[in-house]
């Protein structure tokens, strides 16, 4: 199956390596100064947002200190698609990483196309206008409650609901070839709107439909971004991981849908499957992905222990 060679060259989160080219050469563009922030009902955004990059001591400067209250933070401005991350002084690089790697654990979040900063200030820019992506979250949150609904049950084992979701996906997502090798992808292709409602995408696409599937099944699941060996060499690659009864398994949709030479077929090569299976054709970056990244997206423990 092929693989989006180059991702996107201006795109980011997904493909955490690309970030400090982005922000090299957005680091030119002038911030403009904000004086307020409009209100939010998010506690983490009230609780720190107001501060607008001014904070440089105090309660809330040590909590931002601590990698998983920053996490948490940022997550929840890229969900509501704000705008400003507005880091305490002294702290940009670190939230600049930060929204890397949200990024690349939460494939769902990226209509991201670039960040730009200044001392006080990161502005993250998107692919689509406001109004645009409520239409496309709410498109999404409809086309998953249902497939959901129809799909899982609750006597189904985590195995067995992750199958269900995966084959579906397999069967019912075209993976975007010809443009992928036009290099024209629209970038929904890398959505889950694409995978979803328009039934079209790229890895990370898959990866982003599995993630919003799965957490709505009730499965601990994140995104994976790394590099993964085809014919041409090590390339851009999408999939998921799985935690589970204490173990992490993989799943890799877009490998195992071979619909441009067996179509109507699924694979199960790179279902369920775990690292010691993936690190033979993929690479990723392990202590980014390992068990800190679940504890970051608030999956203390696994349910089933």
């Amino acid at each position: 199956m092929g693989i989006e060679k180059g991702e996107r060259k201006e795109r980011q989160g997904c493909l955490p390596q690309l970030l400090l080219l982005f922000l090299f050469l957005a680091f030119g563009m002038k911030m403009a100064g904000y004086l307020g922030m409009e209100e939010n009902s998010s506690p983490l955004l009230a609780r720190y947002g107001a501060y607008l990059g001014r904070l440089e001591s105090g309660s809330a400067y040590e909590e931002l200190q601590d990698p998983a209250n920053r996490y948490a933070y940022v997550k929840e401005i890229l969900a509501g698609r704000e705008e400003d991350v507005n880091p305490p002084r002294g702290m940009t690089e670190e939230f600049l990483d930060t929204i890397s790697l949200v990024l690349a654990h939460n494939c769902d979040l990226n209509y991201v196309d670039y960040t730009s900063y200044n001392d006080r200030n990161i502005r993250v820019f998107y692919d689509y206008p406001a109004e645009r992506m409520r239409e496309m979250d709410q498109a999404v949150e409809e086309a998953a409650e249902s497939l959901v609904e129809e799909l899982v049950k609750p006597y189904m084992s985590d195995q067995t609901r992750a199958k269900a979701l995966h084959d579906h996906l397999v069967l019912n997502v075209r993976y975007d070839l010809e443009n992928y090798k036009n290099d024209s992808l629209p970038n929904e292709a890398y959505t889950a709107y694409g995978a979803l409602v328009e039934g079209v995408a790229v890895c990370e696409g898959y990866a982003a439909a599995f993630k919003i599937l799965g957490e709505k099944a009730g499965l601990q699941v994140l995104s994976v971004t790394g590099r993964a060996s085809t014919a041409e060499g090590l390339e851009n690659h999408a999939w998921n991981m799985v935690l589970s009864e204490g173990k992490v398994h993989h799943v890799d949709t877009t490998w195992n849908d071979p619909d441009d030479v067996l179509p109507g077929q699924v694979l199960d090569t790179y279902f369920w499957v775990p690292a010691s299976r993936m690190e033979q054709d993929h690479t990723w970056d392990k202590a980014q992905f390992g068990e800190e990244a679940f504890l970051l997206n608030g999956i203390v423990q696994d349910k089933n222990q």
